[in-house]
């Protein structure tokens, strides 16, 4: 009889315990959130008791109040009342605009504050951060064929916070590449920073600040203005008269020249700017002077060999010597005749010396003929 009377008080303590420990459906979630924005905090039990609230300031033990017996007790709270179905009901906390001062540990507890409880945390975050960077409107140097060493890309973004949650800071390139970052805290605010060398790939990129919690907050630098020489040497072999224009991967200014190295008596025409027609045998070539910031530097772009092709030169020779043929041609025709000729004039003079004597001849006998008939 004892043993059934200890069991049955054993029973009745027990189903005591279970009815003050309580039973909580829901529970609140900790949160972030920026000055302003709308805060809810969930919480429900299946029991017929309300649940209370209260809340432990950050930086701060003690307890405030907010929700006790179905009544609110701060009036920048608000709470409401839902009946889930017919064994739960939910009393969410609601903070309309929530401050810095509204950042701590907010706790419901269900049977009317002697029941189960839970507990979540509230993080205030500043509405803007304060970002500063190197990136403006002069470019960077960056790898190129003059050797000079790459300037460093610096961007650093802070952000004021209240709260046990340090917020997560994220950067990447406006592309979507992650960066690494190195990270600061001091229990108020939080830093976050990068450090890269200026490279070709970022040019015309952007680097983008960002909160993983919240990626609308969000910060963009200027973008990336590099300067760069690629020299893009080319070298070329060319038969006939061309035209030719040198240039590098250069965002900025460059100054162009052609040298020539042929014969000494020619003087290269128009040899300052990309441009030229080359138009005579000879080796050419051009160079390129780029100003990156205070730093000048020439690189080679273009080699061009002006030579004639082995055609013209066997068409050469074949039309030297034909013309050499038809000289010996035209000279053995030239001396042939004169060989003809002079004999036959010297006869022709012979012949006509005898004709004009015999005719000399008759006109004394005429005369004598004339004379003695006188």
């Amino acid at each position: 009889m004892d043993r059934v009377l200890l069991s049955l008080i054993t029973a009745f303590f027990l189903s005591l315990i279970t009815v003050v420990s309580g039973r909580l459906t829901s529970v609140p979630t900790n949160q972030v959130a920026v000055i302003g924005e709308r805060v809810q905090f969930n919480c429900s039990t299946d029991l017929k008791y309300s649940i209370n609230w209260h809340r432990i300031p950050f930086g701060s033990s003690s307890v405030e109040h907010l929700y006790l017996s179905k009544t609110v007790l701060d009036l920048r709270f608000n709470v409401t009342t839902i009946i889930v179905d017919e064994n739960v009901t939910a009393y969410n906390l609601i903070i309309l605009s929530v401050q810095k001062e509204d950042a701590g540990i907010y706790r419901c507890i269900d049977d009317a504050g002697h029941g189960e409880h839970s507990i979540a945390k509230l993080t205030i975050l500043d509405s803007q951060p304060n970002c500063i960077s190197n990136i403006g409107s002069n470019g960077f140097i960056c790898e190129n064929d003059c050797g000079f060493q790459p300037e460093i890309i610096h961007c650093l973004c802070s952000l004021g916070y209240t709260g046990h949650s340090v917020p997560d800071m994220l950067w990447m390139i406006s592309d979507g590449s992650p960066i690494s970052t190195s990270v600061q805290d001091n229990g108020t605010t939080v830093s976050s920073s990068v450090s890269m060398n200026a490279t070709v790939a970022l040019a015309g990129s952007s680097i983008v600040w960002y909160l993983a919690q919240y990626p609308h907050i969000n910060w963009t630098s200027n973008q990336i203005n590099v300067l760069y020489v690629k020299q893009n040497f080319s070298s070329v072999v060319i038969s006939h008269d061309e035209t030719f224009t040198c240039s590098t991967e250069y965002n900025g200014i460059c100054s162009y020249k052609w040298h020539a190295n042929i014969s000494s008596d020619y003087h290269l025409e128009a040899s300052d700017g990309s441009t030229l027609t080359i138009y005579r045998p000879g080796q050419y070539y051009c160079t390129a002077i780029c100003t990156l910031h205070q730093n000048t530097c020439a690189v080679k772009l273009l080699h061009v060999d002006f030579i004639f092709p082995e055609s013209k030169v066997q068409y050469g020779r074949i039309a030297i010597i034909i013309v050499a043929v038809i000289f010996i041609v035209l000279l053995f025709v030239v001396s042939l005749m004169f060989i003809r000729v002079i004999p036959r004039r010297k006869k022709l003079l012979k012949a006509k010396s005898k004709d004009t004597l015999i005719e000399n001849g008759q006109n004394s006998e005429s005369q004598k003929v004339t004379k003695g008939h006188q």
